[in-house]
């Protein structure tokens, strides 16, 4: 942005040692270095505070879908979506057993109660 070569430095220290003088210049140099000091520290307080309060508003909102997503069962949403086709097998009798057990009567082995066959 600025650019001060080693000219120009030579310039402003012999227009400081003329304008403050010699016994002063130390102190004031001094003086100019603990106030950019604490102007960075308060600077850099400052973006930290700042970049503190950008994280913790993105973490609220990806606390926020989380939270979300949590309330969400993929298995609670499946099983609603089966509890029909449960319900409409369970009205009928299971074929697989039907069938087994009609062919144990056919051989002789089991003969069916003609009231049970649905069971």
């Amino acid at each position: 942005m600025f650019e001060v070569g080693w000219s120009e430095l030579l310039v402003i220290a012999v227009v400081m040692i003329v304008v403050v003088g010699p016994k002063d210049l130390p102190n004031m140099l001094r003086t100019f270095g603990r106030t950019a000091a604490k102007l960075r520290a308060m600077a850099g307080d400052f973006q930290k505070q700042f970049n503190d309060a950008l994280k913790e508003a993105e973490l609220d909102d990806v606390k926020d879908s989380v939270d979300s997503l949590r309330g969400l069962s993929p298995m609670n949403e499946i099983r609603k979506q089966l509890n029909p086709f449960e319900q409409a097998a369970a009205a009928h009798p299971d074929p697989l057993r039907l069938q087994q057990r009609v062919q144990r009567a056919l051989r002789g082995l089991d003969p069916p109660d003609i009231l049970d066959l649905g069971a």
